[in-house]
């Protein structure tokens, strides 16, 4: 399989496996909570907020469709088992291994709501495309992917100073060249 095939292949099983995800894992999730949304509020809107899912899960999984390109000897591209947290579409999922329930949970929810606004945004389809290409366009380095690097630097401002609201809309919406 050469590049080009192996990127078509991420993108079509990764939105087939992100809305599988979101539609299995949206039915037990929960709403944010009243203090996540007063946190939040300064820089989220309503209806992120009240779109946004949340559930716990033990362990974060690979995409099964991992194990086809193993078998063809191509790497797992990311290994999503190391995460703390992910973002299928409105459905955020928190790793309790890398994220345990003692630990402060809003800065995680602000970087994974910043992913629902992108999805907002774009729809998962190119949200997907836009993931994997960025992937392979910066040397297959996750914190370089620009939808991650987006996330990262609007987490960074608010955990500077959560108090100091600002609209992440905005931001994500110049950061992806949109109107």
């Amino acid at each position: 399989m050469n590049q080009e095939e192996l990127l078509k292949h991420l993108v079509e099983n990764g939105r087939a496996w992100v809305q599988a995800q979101r539609d299995h894992h949206r039915r037990s999730a929960r709403k944010l909570t009243l203090s996540e949304k007063v946190a939040l509020s300064p820089f989220f809107e309503n209806r992120i907020l009240d779109i946004a899912r949340v559930k716990r899960v033990p362990l974060i999984e690979n995409p099964g469709f991992y194990v086809d390109l193993n078998t063809m000897g191509i790497p797992s591209p990311l290994d999503f088992t190391n995460s703390h947290g992910i973002t299928f579409t409105d459905t955020i999922l928190v790793s309790d291994r890398y994220c345990p329930s003692t630990e402060p949970l809003v800065p995680l929810l602000f970087h994974e709501l910043v992913h629902v606004v992108q999805y907002a945004l774009l729809g998962r389809d190119a949200f997907v495309e836009r993931y994997v290409l960025g992937w392979a366009e910066n040397g297959q380095d996750y914190i370089r992917i620009p939808m991650e690097s987006n996330a990262y630097a609007l987490q960074a401002r608010y955990e500077a100073n959560p108090l100091q609201g600002f609209s992440v809309e905005a931001e994500v919406r110049r950061h992806l060249g949109l109107p």
